[in-house]
């Protein structure tokens, strides 16, 4: 499911397991991203959802899309990590709503 990469992180509880079997809590940091209309918002979804975190980050993300906000949710075991995750996906944001700027149909675009 394109919607739920951050499938690690338990049910409910938002605990990440760790080697020696013990959960902990992760860092967390979630960004609600609008857009023109929900059909771009879920372009940004469908693209941004290409790019797994590298296993080695230790990040994972979720991203759903309600109305015409793109909603991401950022897990890491690191604070450093989430950081660097966070920057990456942030320049990949402004790349998806520039080129559907400069794509849009004229319609598409009120």
């Amino acid at each position: 499911d394109l919607g739920n990469s951050c499938n690690t992180v338990s049910p409910g509880k938002n605990l990440l397991p760790m080697a020696d079997g013990e959960e902990v809590q992760p860092f967390r940091l979630e960004l609600s991203v609008p857009f023109k209309s929900k059909e771009h918002a879920e372009v940004a979804r469908t693209t941004l959802s290409v790019d797994k975190e590298p296993q080695r980050s230790q990040t994972w993300k979720d991203m759903k899309v309600e109305e015409n906000v793109l909603k991401i949710t950022m897990f890491s075991r690191n604070p450093r990590n989430l950081r660097v995750a966070s920057n990456s996906l942030m320049d990949h944001v402004i790349l998806v709503q520039e080129t559907i700027d400069q794509f849009a149909l004229p319609e598409e675009s009120g």
